[in-house]
């Protein structure tokens, strides 16, 4: 057998050990949907910037929908 096979053979072990690594650390993080939002007592205000350099016709959608 060859050089090529045996390299082959390297490459598939690497993704598939690399494949099972990532399944497993995506599989131990928690959704955000799973972990309680304790948010202080007020909320903190929060700004905004948006660079925008001649976009008079688009300004207002782009706002629109960084705002919800």
């Amino acid at each position: 057998m060859g050089v090529w096979f045996w390299l082959a053979v390297a490459s598939v072990v690497f993704w598939m050990a690399f494949g099972w690594d990532l399944f497993r650390g995506n599989r131990s993080i928690r959704a955000l949907k799973d972990v309680d939002a304790c948010l202080p007592e007020p909320v903190p205000r929060v700004s905004i910037i948006i660079a925008a350099r001649n976009e008079e016709e688009k300004i207002e959608r782009a706002l629109r929908s960084v705002l919800g």
